[in-house]
């Protein structure tokens, strides 16, 4: 299905609640606290510009009490959690006690911005937020999984295809066993498993998925339990699988500041993809594309075309590995074709003409791939490469480019995404946000992740006037972009334009009203193209 194409340019309009703040908290002693039930607890606003400290109050993650409100939370059950804010410009201090009053607190854990703590079931818990000015906090759990020893590395077992693995690395540690294999990223936060193949294949895991950004090891051990690695990677990892033999598969956080893990390891064919060579380029019709994939672990080069390295085989030195497909414009304009959701390192090339006889016309190392002038009719082919196994999954995207925004580039490192089957489809919507894939290509959104989670997607704050919805993108030249901001008192309207906003090339906000509640929404189209 071909979506309108100011459909595809604009950003869908947005709803957001926001309940007005108090002029004082009511949580600033210690005797007062806020009781906090339900996890995840969803993101909670206060200002805390009028918090004050108590006498005997103990200092927070180092510091004397300055501006603190309390939070009083009972484990419902035991397990690892995490407290944290996420509005404040600053550092803000976290600490979390078990106690009845100020006098005999016991410290559990303190920091800055997010704290993590081991909570026992039924154990009643203050926390300490000293922040002054408006804030937003946070309570979370994380999944079980991982070991902080190889020696205690969970099994994976191999029961479908593919296997989800879930874990965490907050309070990880490292030790002399996790060795550093990669001298510009040392061990951080390592978790280990371990898998004893039960076939003979290629494997991959997919992380690209956690919350941080990961490297991944899978090693070989001999009978003196030395490490032999057999690959690594940060997006992905993939390997040929010896039925029998065990793998020690270790994760890595290269920041050092651990969070959720989500992996997914599956099996693939193994030999040479089917749109290895030109001839047998994949034809993909004349329709928007959104992921179409191919594996590239075992793809081949080709000699004679343009723009491939056949390497030196005989000397142990690959070539180059590429996949094909086949295009026809249906309408003359603008298009690009993107790399976005592959899992590597690519290099996208398209071209006009036949197989025996190729003409260039654009390409491009970044997954924004590149952008061209395309004929009605007109067959493009377009080939994805990649050199010594960098991207194991390629994917492309096909869309209408007649003008473009800068927050489509905003995507390049969060297109991590992982489609399949109808998911694939242009007008499909994983995440459920009412935005279609196009319209999330185009706006620079995660296709797999809810606006409300996304950092370009409007969100409320708060400056020295009182609440404000925000959107803003990248501060570059050439966006073209008419913005509205309204605001209601009821979902259903009636709508109307605040009596004042700002506004820029990248910036535009807009006062909500101090109502019991309030909605705002913001919508962007280009005005170059048909009204929204």
């Amino acid at each position: 299905m071909m979506l309108p194409l100011h459909l595809f340019i604009g950003l869908c309009t947005t709803l957001l609640m926001l309940t007005p703040l108090a002029s004082a908290q009511s949580n600033d002693t210690f005797a007062t606290p806020t009781e906090l039930t339900g996890l995840p607890l969803p993101l909670n606003s206060f200002n805390g510009s009028t918090a004050t400290a108590e006498p005997s109050e103990p200092p927070h993650a180092g510091s004397p009490a300055a501006a603190s409100i309390w939070f009083r939370w009972t484990a419902p059950a035991s397990g690892l959690y995490a407290f944290g804010e996420w509005l404040h410009p600053g550092s803000a201090r976290i600490a979390i006690y078990t106690g009845d009053t100020l006098k005999n607190l016991v410290l559990v854990a303190q920091g800055l911005d997010r704290v993590a703590f081991i909570a026992a079931k039924g154990d009643t818990y203050r926390i300490a937020l000293d922040t002054p000015g408006p804030d937003s906090f946070y309570l979370r759990t994380y999944p079980v999984g991982g070991a902080d020893e190889l020696a205690d590395a969970d099994e994976i077992t191999f029961k479908s295809d593919p296997v989800a693995i879930a874990g965490n690395n907050v309070l990880a540690t490292t030790s002399s066993l996790d060795g550093n294999f990669r001298l510009i990223y040392p061990p951080t936060r390592t978790v280990w498993w371990k898998w004893t193949a039960t076939f003979s294949g290629p494997v991959r895991i997919d992380n690209r998925r956690c919350q941080f950004y990961p490297l991944m090891d899978v090693f070989t051990t001999d009978s003196s339990g030395v490490l032999t690695q057999e690959t690594a990677g940060f997006k992905a990892v993939a390997w040929l699988a010896t039925e029998g033999t065990t793998y020690c598969i270790r994760l890595d956080d290269t920041a050092g500041l651990g969070g959720e893990i989500n992996l997914w390891m599956e099996r693939f064919p193994a030999g040479a993809p089917p749109n290895d060579m030109i001839a047998k380029a994949t034809n993909l019709g004349s329709e928007p594309i959104v992921c179409a994939g191919a594996w590239l672990y075992l793809a081949t080069s080709e000699a004679g075309v343009p723009h491939e390295n056949v390497g030196m085989p005989s000397s142990g030195v690959p070539g180059d590995s590429t996949v094909w497909w086949k295009w026809t414009c249906p309408s003359s304009g603008f298009h690009r074709v993107s790399t976005y959701g592959s899992d590597g390192y690519t290099q996208v090339y398209i071209y006009t003409g036949t197989p025996s006889s190729l003409s260039p016309l654009g390409a491009s190392i970044e997954p924004s791939g590149a952008r061209f002038s395309a004929n009605a009719g007109t067959t493009y082919w377009v080939k994805v490469l990649t050199y010594s196994n960098r991207c194991i999954r390629a994917e492309i995207n096909i869309h209408p480019a007649t003008t473009e925004s800068t927050y489509f580039q905003n995507l390049d490192e969060k297109a991590f995404f992982r489609l399949a089957g109808e998911q694939r489809l242009p007008d499909a919507d994983p995440d459920g946000d009412g935005l279609p894939n196009l319209v999330e290509l185009a706006c620079g959104t995660h296709l797999e992740r809810a606006d409300a989670t996304n950092p370009n997607a409007p969100r409320i704050v708060f400056s020295s006037v009182g609440p404000r919805l925000r959107w803003s993108t990248a501060s570059v030249s050439g966006l073209n972009i008419e913005l509205t901001g309204q605001v209601a008192t009821h979902p259903a309207g009636p709508w109307s334009s605040p009596p004042s906003f700002t506004e820029s090339t990248y910036d535009y906000s807009v006062p909500l009203p101090s109502s019991a509640c309030a909605f705002g929404r913001l919508k962007a189209h280009d005005p170059s193209l048909s009204s929204p």
